[in-house]
């Protein structure tokens, strides 16, 4: 780290105390801007006026001051409240991946394709956009559940299925045939899945209220980032694994192709000992690649296929 000089200090304590001043401030102005629903106010999600609400089941009144509640261990007895947690899990653990992954992503399978494009800056700026992209959905979706109910948007966020299960085709493809368009449609399809991401979070509380009431909105809120919490631990561990195996995999068909002598002259080893020189990282794709023919393919680009 860079130390200024005669100080002693990094800038790191002054950064955190500015950055705590600044989080401060926009919390307790958003404290004092938050208000309660108008009495007459309905989410497009409520039963119509005069529901009888079943006290054994999430149910929905007329007004916001007329959801019945139910008790924590009550809605955990009910199923909505486990499919509400896969919906998080499904949801988080793709757009978790991505953004823990990001930069790595976009180098890899991108800066190799489009070396005069994706540069380490390209890439670092991808990443501060997918920070934006979070915030933008958090704003945006929150702001469309008023108005087209938690439920719908909700089931919009179920396309970030069929978007995720698509990146790895735009990978395959770079790696065929890089192009912009491809470039363009990750940077696309990585950015609605992050947005998707961001709003699951700000319209959870709300989605609560409109099921079980809001008195114990904050306890049910509580166990069910639970939810976020295991896609946070399962996503990366899922996607490192895999990448690991597929990385696994091209060292030794690379190594498969350099004679054998070659080989032990280069790394002092037989190909025998090749997961050995792996695990300590003394074989590497870039160094393989140097002992192949020029214009054999380099496997990186398809490592998250």
């Amino acid at each position: 780290r860079r130390v200024h000089g005669g100080t002693g200090s990094s800038g790191a304590a002054e950064t955190f105390f500015a950055l705590a001043a600044i989080y401060g401030a926009l919390m307790a102005t958003s404290a004092l801007a938050a208000r309660v629903p108008h009495p007459e106010w309905r989410s497009p999600d409520a039963a119509p006026t005069g529901t009888v609400i079943d006290h054994k089941a999430p149910g929905v009144a007329a007004t916001a001051h007329e959801i019945e509640s139910m008790t924590p261990e009550a809605a955990m007895r009910t199923p909505q409240f486990y499919l509400l947690w896969l919906a998080v899990v499904g949801n988080a653990i793709g757009a978790v991946s991505v953004m823990s992954c990001a930069k790595t992503i976009m180098l890899e399978c991108f800066g190799t394709a489009l070396p005069t494009v994706v540069t380490s800056a390209f890439a670092a700026s991808y990443v501060a956009s997918l920070s934006g992209a979070n915030m933008v959905g958090r704003i945006s979706w929150a702001t469309l559940s008023d108005y087209i109910g938690r439920r719908r948007v909700y089931m919009i966020y179920g396309l970030s299925a069929p978007i995720a299960l698509s990146i790895p085709m735009l990978t395959a493809s770079m790696a065929a045939s890089p192009s912009i368009s491809t470039l363009g449609a990750f940077y696309g399809e990585t950015m609605a899945i992050v947005t998707f991401y961001g709003g699951l979070f700000s319209v959870l509380p709300a989605y609560i209220a409109d099921i079980y009431g809001p008195k114990h909105t904050g306890a049910l809120h509580g166990r069910l980032l639970t939810a976020w919490s295991a896609a946070a631990v399962a996503g990366p561990t899922i996607l490192t694994q895999l990448r690991a195996h597929s990385y696994n995999t091209a060292v030794h068909d690379l190594a498969s192709k350099i004679p054998e002598a070659t080989f032990a002259q280069t790394f002092g080893a037989p190909q025998s000992q090749l997961q050995e020189l792996l695990n300590a990282k003394a074989v590497n794709v870039a160094r393989l690649l140097e002992l192949l023919p020029p214009g054999t393919p380099d496997p990186t680009p398809t490592l998250y296929d």
